[in-house]
């Protein structure tokens, strides 16, 4: 699971948000789409120089059904709601936290993460990370990718307790602005690491 939630309503203003989808397609119809994603491609290509070449298609696949895309998402997600079920699922589960995220609040990942039992790895990014660090997202979303399936080929347990979790702790692997690239690298290839 990457940046998302259990459910999207239990807030009264994502309740809201979700009502007014309509008046955000609208809106993303007569024009705010191309501003949000100029912005988006923008600030792509400032931290990727490499998109630049691709940015054409890029703008053109955003404004591609853009609008009723989103609009049909976001209806979607307020209707939806895993609290029910998610924690019965039994599964090994990987959560890749996006802390910065100004789209699905890093509290709400943190939630579905302990209803998952999940092994959590944090990285300092906004929603946005695919776009924006599509080599950085790629390489964790790889690592919760291969912890997830060693714990299945352990039965869903490793040494360290249920989907690779150190027993009594909640393992994190952070990926923070001010910390070296190295031993960073170095803390993600560790499963189950407790790293905080």
């Amino acid at each position: 699971m990457q940046a998302t939630a259990l459910e999207w309503r239990d807030a009264a203003h994502e309740w809201m948000i979700w009502r007014l989808m309509s008046a955000l397609e609208l809106g993303l119809r007569l024009g705010t789409g191309a501003d949000i994603a100029g912005r988006v491609l923008r600030q792509a290509t400032e931290e990727q120089p490499e998109l630049e070449a691709i940015r054409p298609w890029l703008t053109a696949e955003f404004g591609r059904g853009l609008a009723p895309d989103l609009a049909d998402a976001g209806r979607a997600l307020g209707r939806y709601d895993a609290r029910p079920w998610a924690g019965r699922l039994g599964v090994p589960a990987a959560m890749l936290i996006t802390t910065r995220d100004r789209l699905v609040r890093p509290a709400k990942q943190r939630e579905l993460a302990r209803a998952l039992n999940a092994h959590v790895i944090e990285i300092d990014a906004d929603h946005d990370l695919p776009l924006v660090k599509g080599a950085e997202y790629a390489r964790l979303a790889r690592i919760a990718v291969d912890t997830v399936a060693a714990a299945a080929s352990a039965g869903g347990r490793d040494d360290n307790g249920p989907h690779g979790q150190a027993t009594g702790s909640r393992p994190r692997v952070r990926w923070l602005r001010n910390q070296s690239r190295a031993s960073a690298a170095a803390a993600a290839r560790v499963p189950g690491s407790s790293n905080r």
